[in-house]
């Protein structure tokens, strides 16, 4: 009995299902393209971008806000995306994933800001 248990046959479930993944891959770059556009007229060095909050602190904080969503809303679409590439190559899919995930959110930035604190 136990050893029904412990060897899980394969489901054909998966998480996020193709539903999540599709939304997640038009939502995101919608939301990211959303927040480029608030911030078109001003320059992207950033002096300009503290002048351009200091002078628009709600344009700039909505734009900041909609690209951090787009950010998050695009983690189902790698993953899904992922899990269609491991179906012919699964090693892509583990290593693929993987690295686009760390890039999505830039471990190498969080642990810079961790060394500066």
């Amino acid at each position: 009995m136990l050893h029904k248990i412990l060897l899980l046959e394969p489901t054909p479930f998966w998480f996020p299902d193709r539903w999540i993944g599709g939304i997640s891959m038009i939502g995101a770059p919608l939301l990211l393209v959303l927040s480029q556009l608030l911030l078109l007229h001003f320059d992207f060095f950033f002096p300009q971008q503290l002048k351009a909050f200091d002078q628009h602190p709600a344009q700039v904080t909505t734009a900041y806000s909609l690209f951090l969503a787009g950010t998050i809303v695009l983690w189902p679409a790698i993953v899904t995306l992922a899990k269609l590439v491991g179906q012919k190559e699964p090693a892509w899919e583990r290593w693929g994933g993987t690295m686009v995930m760390l890039g999505l959110f830039d471990l190498h930035e969080l642990s810079t800001m961790a060394s500066i604190i």
